[in-house]
């Protein structure tokens, strides 16, 4: 594994409660697999987000796992 990661795009995701919470997709540039990256609100500022979805859309089970939401359907 590299020791960074190229970030492809990052979500904020507004949820039921009020709050917000934020990951973002990744890619190893060595090995070009794919992550599910949580982030904090400072360094989702930071690196500008990219898409905001609400809870109830929020498709990627993984994404849903990482940070902590039920699995949809």
């Amino acid at each position: 594994m590299s020791e960074y990661l190229e970030v492809i795009e990052v979500y904020e995701v507004r949820l039921r409660s009020g709050g917000k919470k934020y990951f973002a997709y990744a890619r190893d540039p060595d090995t070009a697999l794919l992550y599910v990256v949580k982030l904090d609100e400072e360094e989702a500022r930071r690196m500008g987000v990219d898409h905001v979805v609400a809870e109830d859309e929020l498709d990627d089970e993984d994404a849903r796992e990482l940070l902590g939401l039920p699995k949809k359907g």
